[in-house]
């Protein structure tokens, strides 16, 4: 695996989980690849209030209840904004202020060239059975992931040029 690009997204936000760090240092550990937080989280489980983009600085705000369904999310841009503090409250905001100097300062920064060399993960956060945050990974997908090549089968070469959708997505660590 080490060539190839890996994205990582960390589900199910709207559970109780471990905490996001121990969860990031987990994954540097065990599968020897750098981490670089895309997206944070706001809160999880009954407090999941959505997650932070670090380099958009905007908050996606998350509505509970959704399901599978494609959720219009509302939007707050910039980290001091009072309407941060107003969506997820004073308490929950400051957290996440704090959460995001230590998150700055610790993890790695994105780099497209060691994303490609399989050197570095981005990381997203979200909960894909409430339809959450799976967006933000698909769009880092397909902005830094590299264009598709022909594959050689046991029968023929896939080109990439083909009508028909071929792709592989896979899991590689359940519940770290």
């Amino acid at each position: 695996l080490r060539d190839t690009p890996i994205l990582t997204f960390m589900n199910k936000l709207d559970r109780d989980i471990r905490d996001p760090m121990e969860l990031l240092d987990e994954v540097e550990n065990e599968l020897k690849i750098g981490c670089a937080p895309i997206t944070w989280p706001i809160g999880c489980g009954k407090l999941f209030k959505g997650v932070y983009h670090l380099y958009k600085d905007e908050t996606y705000l998350y509505q509970s209840g959704k399901g599978h369904t494609i959720q219009e999310v509302r939007i707050v841009k910039g980290l001091n904004n009072p309407d941060l503090d107003a969506a997820v409250g004073e308490d929950l905001a400051q957290q996440l202020r704090d959460e995001l100097e230590l998150v700055k300062g610790a993890s790695n920064e994105f780099d497209k060239e060691l994303f490609l060399a399989g050197e570095i993960t981005p990381v997203f956060f979200g909960t894909a059975l409430g339809n959450f945050g799976v967006d933000h990974m698909l769009d880092g997908l397909v902005e830094w992931a590299p264009a598709p090549m022909p594959r050689q089968t046991d029968t023929r070469t896939v080109e990439a040029s083909e009508d028909k959708f071929t792709g592989f997505v896979f899991k590689i660590q359940a519940n770290m």
